[in-house]
């Protein structure tokens, strides 16, 4: 049995004279595994969070066309075409939405080199807004993200699409490009209306 304890979790701290008894080491790995699983539901909070803090940023600038310095968060939702360095394979800007029009069509647009605000982020969690029956595929620095999770939603300007979460571990750096990738695939049209990256 152990003499001492840890302060923060009652976990077993052995003197070279204690007995180390299989029970000490199942408690321990107990109080370890509830430490982690309240962990994972915070992480999963601080995303949510996350969103609501893209989707208020999103209406405001939807408003008012002004977003000054964001740390941690780049976004757009097309209506100029300021943060993008270039469009490929016939992907316009075209009523507040990148537009790929067409089957079988395939189209990349670039952002431009953003801050993220702090180069310590080693995770990247984001939000597209898009029309279905297409494929999207989001990268931060030439790196896929997976999309994580998908919902039926609205765009900040009231048109029904859905809404996609990416996620991926991506060694921090300074700056981010952003880059979308529309497929219609068997669809005659892609679109996306906005997106939202965050990083942690």
């Amino acid at each position: 049995m152990a003499s001492n304890y840890t302060e923060n979790y009652g976990l077993c701290q052995w003197e070279a004279t204690d007995a180390v008894l299989r029970t000490d080491f199942n408690e321990d790995n107990a109080k370890i595994d509830e430490a982690l699983n309240t962990l994972s539901i915070s992480s999963a909070g601080v995303y949510n969070l996350a969103h609501n803090v893209y989707s208020l940023s999103m209406k405001d600038y939807s408003t008012t066309h002004y977003h000054g310095y964001r740390r941690g968060l780049i976004m757009d939702d097309f209506h100029n075409q300021e943060a993008i360095a270039s469009l490929t394979g016939g992907l316009v800007v075209q009523g507040g939405a990148l537009v790929l029009s067409g089957k079988g069509k395939k189209g990349t647009m670039t952002g431009i080199s953003q801050s993220a605000g702090c180069s310590t982020w080693r995770r990247v969690v984001a939000w597209v807004k898009y029309l279905p029956s297409a494929t999207y595929t989001l990268k931060v620095n030439s790196v896929p993200l997976i999309m994580t999770d998908r919902w039926d939603t609205q765009s900040t300007d009231g048109i029904s699409c859905r809404e996609g979460q990416y996620e991926g571990d991506i060694a921090g750096q300074n700056s981010a490009t952003i880059t979308l990738i529309l497929e219609t695939d068997t669809a005659s049209e892609a679109k996306v209306y906005e997106y939202g990256v965050m990083f942690f």
